[in-house]
């Protein structure tokens, strides 16, 4: 049997989006899920129908291959950890919101990598930052 999982696109003050999100189509064996995304573009309207449609259909075609994650429960938390982490290029944080619908702004909560030379901030050594080189007053640090 084919389940669907939806994530709807919020904006910051957490109000829903009529456009965007994603869809997951999933099934289950004794030890796995097996998966298939349909993402809904920002200019589209998301409609669950489709999205079930697409998903489910990429799900049950020999054209394309499922993604296999391992089974965790609850499977849905299961899903949505390997959506955030690895279906995007970045990871991004999605939540149930207070109407427990799975929602998320699509945006990444790693911070951006600044041009920074981090040879003068780390030690090769010990691969601590240099302000905790030695003993330099830091308690519990003893070097």
């Amino acid at each position: 049997m084919v389940k669907y999982l939806h994530v709807r696109t919020i904006d910051e003050s957490g109000a829903i989006f009529s456009c965007g999100g994603i869809t997951v189509a999933y099934t289950t064996t004794p030890k796995d899920i097996c998966l298939s995304v349909a993402m809904c573009h920002d200019n589209d309207h998301f409609n669950y129908r489709v999205g079930r449609e697409i998903a489910g259909g990429r799900l049950k075609s020999p054209k394309h291959q499922p993604t296999v994650i391992e089974l965790h429960h609850p499977i849905t938390q299961a899903i949505v950890d390997w959506l955030a982490l690895e279906w995007f290029e970045v990871p991004v944080y999605i939540y149930l919101d207070n109407k427990y619908r799975w929602v998320s702004t699509f945006e990444t909560y790693e911070t951006e990598v600044s041009d920074t030379d981090w040879l003068k901030q780390m030690s090769l050594e010990t691969g601590l930052p240099s302000k905790l080189e030695g003993d330099q007053g830091v308690e519990g640090y003893s070097g």
